[in-house]
């Protein structure tokens, strides 16, 4: 942050000092135990481009990078044995869905190509999209199921079922009071939602569509 303060070509001297530190830092680690320290090297670099967007004047983007980052940082043993037990089809099935949804899609045209429009490649698309879609869920139906039956042989579904309606009433109790402090007029209609229903509303809609 200070260095992109001064000024950009202290920013990019100093960047390059960061991977000058990197690379002195890998090559220790390699001499003491043949390992680079890649987690360290990503953490490093990515906290100095923090520094910079904030020196920048960037709020959002660097706050929810040293959020991410964080979590990643501490959450390294646990990602480490979820990817390590992924299959490499369940790893191409991802890779696969996040293709068509987030890289293909956007560069898509949005527009019909044929005098009687009938063919729109994005809109096309997104059946593509939910095939897709459906077979990842169809693969997470299953997952659920394998872990229901993992818990009934652990003897812990009683246990699991009591934290998963704990969470849902601290759930609910949240959204009241989001809805008290922020939206205190919507409290009663989310309390009891039909309470603002008329049910003559319903009676005029029967006649409209009978007539």
């Amino acid at each position: 942050m200070l260095a992109s303060l001064v000024g950009q070509s202290v920013a990019i001297t100093s960047l390059v000092g960061v991977f000058l530190l990197v690379a002195a830092m890998n090559a220790r680690s390699i001499l003491a135990d043949r390992s680079l320290e890649i987690t360290t090297s990503a953490a490093l670099i990515v906290n100095y481009l923090l520094g910079v967007l904030v020196g920048l004047g960037h709020i959002f983007t660097p706050v929810a990078g040293a959020i991410v980052m964080t979590m990643l940082l501490a959450w390294k043993t646990e990602l480490s044995c979820f990817a390590g037990g992924l299959q490499p089809s369940e790893i191409r099935s991802e890779v696969l869905l996040g293709l068509i949804g987030f890289v293909i899609y956007p560069v898509l045209p949005n527009r019909y190509f044929d005098p009687w429009q009938l063919f729109n490649p994005s809109d096309a698309w997104i059946s593509v999209i939910a095939i897709a879609g459906i077979g990842f869920v169809n693969y997470a139906a299953p997952t659920i199921a394998e872990l229901g039956a993992r818990l009934q042989e652990t003897g812990m579904v009683a246990r699991t079922t009591t934290l998963c309606l704990l969470t849902t009433i601290a759930m609910f109790a949240r959204n009241l009071i989001f809805a008290a402090l922020f939206s205190p007029r919507s409290l009663s209609a989310t309390l009891h939602p039909t309470s603002g229903y008329d049910p003559r509303c319903r009676l005029v809609g029967m006649a409209r569509s009978r007539d």
